[in-house]
Protein backbone atom coordinates (compact mmCIF):
# COMPACT_ATOMS: atom_id res chain seq x y z
CA UNK A 1 0.00 0.00 0.00
CA UNK A 2 3.04 2.45 0.58
CA UNK A 3 3.54 3.12 -3.35
CA UNK A 4 0.06 3.81 -3.89
CA UNK A 5 0.19 6.39 -0.80
CA UNK A 6 3.42 7.95 -2.58
CA UNK A 7 1.33 8.39 -5.80
CA UNK A 8 -1.46 10.13 -4.34
CA UNK A 9 1.11 12.36 -2.26
CA UNK A 10 3.43 13.41 -5.56
CA UNK A 11 0.06 13.76 -7.85
CA UNK A 12 -1.47 16.19 -5.46
CA UNK A 13 1.88 18.63 -5.63
CA UNK A 14 1.45 18.11 -9.09
CA UNK A 15 -2.11 19.46 -8.69
CA UNK A 16 -1.29 22.09 -5.90
CA UNK A 17 1.68 23.42 -7.83
CA UNK A 18 -0.84 23.88 -10.83
CA UNK A 19 -2.96 25.64 -8.93
CA UNK A 20 -0.18 28.04 -7.54
CA UNK A 21 -1.26 31.45 -9.04
CA UNK A 22 1.93 33.06 -11.30
CA UNK A 23 2.58 36.76 -10.01
CA UNK A 24 4.55 39.51 -12.39
CA UNK A 25 5.68 43.10 -11.08
CA UNK A 26 4.63 45.76 -13.12
CA UNK A 27 4.38 49.63 -12.94
CA UNK A 28 0.99 51.69 -13.51
CA UNK A 29 0.25 53.84 -16.39
CA UNK A 30 -2.64 56.41 -17.79
CA UNK A 31 -5.30 53.67 -19.08
CA UNK A 32 -6.20 54.30 -23.04
CA UNK A 33 -7.13 58.46 -23.28
CA UNK A 34 -9.08 60.18 -25.07
CA UNK A 35 -8.92 63.07 -27.23
CA UNK A 36 -11.21 65.83 -27.06
CA UNK A 37 -11.10 68.33 -29.49
CA UNK A 38 -13.46 71.00 -31.08
CA UNK A 39 -15.93 69.81 -34.30
CA UNK A 40 -15.74 72.96 -35.59
CA UNK A 41 -13.25 76.13 -36.81
CA UNK A 42 -13.28 79.34 -34.44
CA UNK A 43 -11.69 81.19 -31.81
CA UNK A 44 -11.13 80.19 -28.19
CA UNK A 45 -12.54 82.24 -25.40
CA UNK A 46 -12.86 80.07 -22.39
CA UNK A 47 -10.78 77.87 -21.22
CA UNK A 48 -11.72 76.24 -17.75
CA UNK A 49 -9.29 73.30 -17.11
CA UNK A 50 -5.67 72.16 -16.51
CA UNK A 51 -3.45 69.46 -16.69
CA UNK A 52 -3.88 67.40 -13.86
CA UNK A 53 -7.10 68.44 -13.08
CA UNK A 54 -9.67 65.82 -12.02
CA UNK A 55 -13.19 66.84 -13.81
CA UNK A 56 -16.71 65.79 -13.33
CA UNK A 57 -18.84 64.32 -16.21
CA UNK A 58 -20.70 67.09 -18.58
CA UNK A 59 -18.13 69.75 -16.97
CA UNK A 60 -17.49 72.66 -19.67
CA UNK A 61 -14.00 72.15 -20.36
CA UNK A 62 -13.38 74.97 -22.80
CA UNK A 63 -15.15 76.81 -25.55
CA UNK A 64 -15.15 78.92 -28.78
CA UNK A 65 -16.72 82.51 -29.63
CA UNK A 66 -20.53 81.38 -30.14
CA UNK A 67 -20.79 84.93 -31.72
CA UNK A 68 -20.26 83.71 -35.54
CA UNK A 69 -23.21 80.72 -34.86
CA UNK A 70 -25.24 83.17 -33.08
CA UNK A 71 -25.08 85.32 -36.24
CA UNK A 72 -25.45 82.68 -39.00
CA UNK A 73 -28.73 81.20 -36.75
CA UNK A 74 -30.35 84.76 -36.62
CA UNK A 75 -29.83 85.30 -40.22
CA UNK A 76 -31.54 81.14 -41.14
CA UNK A 77 -34.10 82.30 -38.66
CA UNK A 78 -35.13 85.87 -40.34
CA UNK A 79 -35.11 84.08 -43.90
CA UNK A 80 -37.89 81.56 -42.34
CA UNK A 81 -39.91 84.15 -40.88
CA UNK A 82 -39.54 86.30 -44.08
CA UNK A 83 -40.30 83.06 -46.25
CA UNK A 84 -43.68 82.48 -44.29
CA UNK A 85 -45.82 85.28 -45.94
CA UNK A 86 -44.41 84.39 -49.37
CA UNK A 87 -45.49 80.78 -48.99
CA UNK A 88 -48.80 82.16 -47.45
CA UNK A 89 -49.23 84.01 -50.76
CA UNK A 90 -47.94 81.49 -52.74
CA UNK A 91 -50.85 78.88 -51.49
CA UNK A 92 -53.61 81.57 -51.72
CA UNK A 93 -52.48 81.92 -55.88
CA UNK A 94 -52.59 78.45 -56.00
CA UNK A 95 -55.70 77.84 -54.64
CA UNK A 96 -57.28 80.05 -56.82
CA UNK A 97 -55.28 79.08 -59.82
CA UNK A 98 -56.50 75.71 -59.45
CA UNK A 99 -59.90 76.81 -59.29
CA UNK A 100 -59.91 78.90 -62.48
CA UNK A 101 -58.55 75.59 -64.34
CA UNK A 102 -61.12 73.67 -62.85
CA UNK A 103 -63.45 76.19 -64.66
CA UNK A 104 -61.55 75.76 -67.93
CA UNK A 105 -60.92 79.91 -67.64
CA UNK A 106 -56.94 78.77 -66.66
CA UNK A 107 -54.57 77.58 -68.88
CA UNK A 108 -52.57 74.20 -67.38
CA UNK A 109 -49.56 75.68 -68.56
CA UNK A 110 -50.53 78.83 -65.98
CA UNK A 111 -51.70 76.38 -63.35
CA UNK A 112 -48.17 74.82 -63.43
CA UNK A 113 -46.25 78.36 -63.44
CA UNK A 114 -48.22 78.61 -59.90
CA UNK A 115 -47.02 75.28 -58.65
CA UNK A 116 -43.69 76.32 -59.32
CA UNK A 117 -43.37 79.39 -57.58
CA UNK A 118 -45.04 77.30 -54.54
CA UNK A 119 -42.38 75.00 -55.04
CA UNK A 120 -39.85 77.39 -55.20
CA UNK A 121 -40.68 79.53 -52.20
CA UNK A 122 -40.72 76.05 -49.84
CA UNK A 123 -37.22 75.02 -51.47
CA UNK A 124 -35.68 77.89 -50.00
CA UNK A 125 -37.58 77.64 -46.61
CA UNK A 126 -36.49 74.40 -46.08
CA UNK A 127 -32.72 75.60 -47.11
CA UNK A 128 -33.23 78.76 -44.44
CA UNK A 129 -34.39 75.79 -41.78
CA UNK A 130 -31.45 73.50 -43.28
CA UNK A 131 -29.10 76.62 -42.16
CA UNK A 132 -30.20 77.18 -38.75
CA UNK A 133 -29.80 73.84 -37.89
CA UNK A 134 -26.65 73.59 -38.96
CA UNK A 135 -25.90 77.01 -36.81
CA UNK A 136 -26.99 75.13 -33.94
CA UNK A 137 -25.28 71.97 -34.36
CA UNK A 138 -22.23 73.94 -34.46
CA UNK A 139 -22.55 76.01 -31.85
CA UNK A 140 -22.80 72.46 -29.70
CA UNK A 141 -19.74 71.42 -31.39
CA UNK A 142 -18.10 74.95 -30.33
CA UNK A 143 -18.01 73.37 -26.90
CA UNK A 144 -15.56 70.72 -25.19
CA UNK A 145 -17.46 68.91 -22.11
CA UNK A 146 -16.12 66.09 -20.18
CA UNK A 147 -17.41 63.07 -21.46
CA UNK A 148 -17.29 60.63 -18.33
CA UNK A 149 -15.46 61.69 -14.98
CA UNK A 150 -12.41 61.85 -15.94
CA UNK A 151 -8.12 62.83 -15.02
CA UNK A 152 -6.73 65.85 -17.44
CA UNK A 153 -3.29 64.64 -18.60
CA UNK A 154 -2.86 67.20 -21.76
CA UNK A 155 -4.04 70.34 -21.87
CA UNK A 156 -3.46 72.70 -24.56
CA UNK A 157 -5.67 75.17 -25.37
CA UNK A 158 -5.47 79.08 -24.31
CA UNK A 159 -7.91 81.77 -24.85
CA UNK A 160 -7.26 83.91 -28.12
CA UNK A 161 -6.38 80.76 -29.95
CA UNK A 162 -7.47 79.64 -33.61
CA UNK A 163 -8.66 76.61 -34.24
CA UNK A 164 -8.88 75.09 -37.85
CA UNK A 165 -9.05 71.54 -39.09
CA UNK A 166 -5.34 71.52 -39.77
CA UNK A 167 -4.53 71.55 -35.84
CA UNK A 168 -7.84 70.60 -34.14
CA UNK A 169 -5.92 67.58 -33.22
CA UNK A 170 -2.61 69.40 -31.58
CA UNK A 171 -5.22 71.70 -29.57
CA UNK A 172 -7.03 69.97 -28.17
CA UNK A 173 -7.27 68.48 -23.92
CA UNK A 174 -6.60 64.93 -23.31
CA UNK A 175 -7.98 63.21 -20.43
CA UNK A 176 -8.56 59.37 -19.12
CA UNK A 177 -11.11 57.85 -16.69
CA UNK A 178 -11.00 58.95 -13.08
CA UNK A 179 -11.05 55.82 -11.75
CA UNK A 180 -9.24 53.40 -14.19
CA UNK A 181 -5.92 52.49 -14.08
CA UNK A 182 -3.43 50.62 -16.41
CA UNK A 183 -0.01 47.94 -15.35
CA UNK A 184 2.47 47.51 -17.81
CA UNK A 185 4.62 44.97 -17.95
CA UNK A 186 6.99 42.71 -20.37
CA UNK A 187 6.50 39.50 -20.25
CA UNK A 188 7.79 36.23 -21.96
CA UNK A 189 5.94 33.78 -24.80
CA UNK A 190 4.75 30.96 -22.14
CA UNK A 191 3.62 34.00 -19.57
CA UNK A 192 1.75 35.97 -22.57
CA UNK A 193 0.12 32.45 -23.18
CA UNK A 194 -0.70 32.00 -20.07
CA UNK A 195 -2.22 35.53 -19.21
CA UNK A 196 -4.24 34.82 -22.67
CA UNK A 197 -5.98 31.63 -21.10
CA UNK A 198 -6.34 32.72 -17.18
CA UNK A 199 -9.90 33.46 -16.60
CA UNK A 200 -9.08 36.17 -13.23
CA UNK A 201 -6.21 38.25 -13.73
CA UNK A 202 -5.79 40.66 -11.04
CA UNK A 203 -3.76 43.62 -10.36
CA UNK A 204 -2.34 44.07 -6.45
CA UNK A 205 -1.27 47.83 -5.34
CA UNK A 206 -1.39 48.97 -2.22
CA UNK A 207 -2.39 46.12 -0.24
CA UNK A 208 -5.46 45.46 -2.32
CA UNK A 209 -6.68 43.25 -5.38
CA UNK A 210 -8.60 44.67 -8.30
CA UNK A 211 -9.92 42.58 -10.95
CA UNK A 212 -8.39 43.45 -14.12
CA UNK A 213 -9.11 42.98 -18.01
CA UNK A 214 -5.99 42.63 -20.34
CA UNK A 215 -6.20 45.24 -23.07
CA UNK A 216 -4.00 44.84 -25.49
CA UNK A 217 -0.24 42.95 -26.47
CA UNK A 218 2.54 44.74 -28.39
CA UNK A 219 4.50 41.40 -29.40
CA UNK A 220 8.52 42.31 -30.43
CA UNK A 221 10.95 39.12 -31.16
CA UNK A 222 11.03 36.92 -28.26
CA UNK A 223 9.18 39.65 -25.58
CA UNK A 224 6.16 40.97 -25.13
CA UNK A 225 4.56 44.09 -24.02
CA UNK A 226 1.07 43.54 -21.59
CA UNK A 227 -1.32 46.50 -20.39
CA UNK A 228 -3.98 45.66 -18.16
CA UNK A 229 -7.26 47.97 -16.78
CA UNK A 230 -9.10 47.79 -13.46
CA UNK A 231 -11.30 50.07 -11.76
CA UNK A 232 -9.52 51.38 -8.84
CA UNK A 233 -12.86 51.12 -6.61
CA UNK A 234 -12.50 55.18 -5.52
CA UNK A 235 -8.62 54.78 -5.04
CA UNK A 236 -6.16 57.43 -6.64
CA UNK A 237 -3.08 56.00 -8.24
CA UNK A 238 -0.48 57.47 -10.68
CA UNK A 239 1.70 56.18 -13.39
CA UNK A 240 4.87 54.63 -11.50
CA UNK A 241 3.37 52.99 -9.13
CA UNK A 242 4.08 49.42 -8.04
CA UNK A 243 1.82 46.73 -8.68
CA UNK A 244 1.33 42.89 -9.31
CA UNK A 245 -0.01 40.83 -11.56
CA UNK A 246 -1.95 37.78 -10.25
CA UNK A 247 -2.60 34.94 -12.73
Amino acid sequence: MKPVRISVFILCLVSLSTAIAEELKGHMVWPESQLLQFGVNGVVTQVNVHTGERISKQKTLASLDAKPFDIQANKAKASIDSLQSEIFDARLDLDQAQELYDRTVLSQVDLQKTQTRLKAVEARESIAKADLEMAQWQKQRAVLRAPFDARVTKQSLQPGMAITEYNRGERSVEVVPLHRMAVSLPVNQEQAQQLKVSKQVKIRAANKTYPADIVRYEADYNKTQVWLEFDTQGEIFYPGTEARVIF
